[in-house]
């Protein structure tokens, strides 16, 4: 899972703040993947480098899907719990944006591979404060 953000360049309210959560599942034969598109009526099969990924971009799939799978998950609930967290606030103000944030740097967190893979080292969400805010 994935977190994206995307902000409108003016912006006048924090309702204009769109995250989501991407749900991704990545195997090396196309065909592990390629049945998903057809069982869930969503997503797409992407070739990337030497594996296939299916990707889901649509919120409202990404939570159901979430929903129904996270009681069967081991080892991606915690993952899995946060995105569905993330995906149920609404920013309507900066407290909101705040949780949120917060909640994808946990999700970010758990998000690590192995030792000699990929590693995070973005800074986590820091709220400072003005009195003019």
């Amino acid at each position: 899972m994935q977190l994206w953000q995307r902000s409108k360049s003016i912006r006048r309210s924090y309702s204009d703040i769109e995250s989501g959560v991407v749900l991704k599942i990545s195997q090396m034969l196309e065909k592990h993947v390629a049945w998903l598109v057809d069982m869930t009526g969503s997503g797409s099969v992407r070739k990337c480098g030497s594996t296939f990924e299916w990707v889901v971009w649509n919120q409202r799939d990404v939570l159901f899907l979430l929903t129904q799978i996270s009681s069967f998950l081991h080892t991606k609930r915690r993952q899995a719990l946060l995105a569905i967290k993330i995906l149920n606030i609404k920013i309507m103000i900066k407290e909101s944006l705040f949780e949120a944030a917060r909640l994808a740097d946990a999700l970010a967190s758990l998000n690590v591979r192995s030792r000699n893979r990929r590693k995070n080292f973005s800074s986590m969400i820091q709220v400072n404060d003005s009195r003019n805010d």
